[in-house]
């Protein structure tokens, strides 16, 4: 019989929790990174023009939770298009993201109804849709002026059913 000092225990123990929680990080890190980009563009139509972006889609619980996080690269031609199945309030937050980003909330037939521009990296702070929302679009800080998309605009793709 082998005699385990009550600390080495504990500190075993404690290596062991630190080795999990490191390995999940990694673990969401990498389940973030390996979204797909979707065969058909996400058009939106503003007043002036229609803007396409290649999309990647988050539409499972692990994908939604995940998001762009830890991602420190995105193109400005691309999007996440988050779709949480059934129209509700959505929240949403930048931990864990260091790119900033402009968030489009959409209804389920495709029109814009809020944007939150400029969010914040790595913040804590919740970021609301306001009202009732099938859809959440992630684009790169700044995009939405640029391409002058803005609320009421028109949101079209396959995932998107009006």
């Amino acid at each position: 019989m082998q005699f385990v000092s009550p600390a080495l225990k504990i500190t075993s123990q404690l290596l062991a929790v630190l080795f999990l929680i490191i390995f999940a990080g990694y673990a969401l890190a990498e389940t973030a990174a390996r979204f797909e980009i979707d065969l058909s563009p996400l058009s939106v139509q503003t007043s002036a023009a229609e803007v396409l972006f290649e999309v990647e889609i988050a539409d499972t619980d692990i994908e939604r939770a995940s998001g762009l996080m830890f991602r420190t690269d995105f193109p400005n031609n691309r999007a996440m298009l988050f779709d949480f199945e059934t129209t509700r309030p959505v929240s949403m937050w930048m931990k864990n993201t260091p790119l900033p980003l402009d968030m489009l909330f959409v209804d389920e037939n495709g029109l814009i109804i809020a944007i939150a521009e400029n969010t914040m990296p790595q913040s804590l702070d919740v970021i609301s849709s306001q009202k009732p929302v099938r859809f959440v679009i992630e684009i790169n800080a700044g995009q939405a002026a640029v391409n002058g998309i803005r609320t009421g605009d028109k949101v079209r793709h396959a995932v998107i059913k009006p």
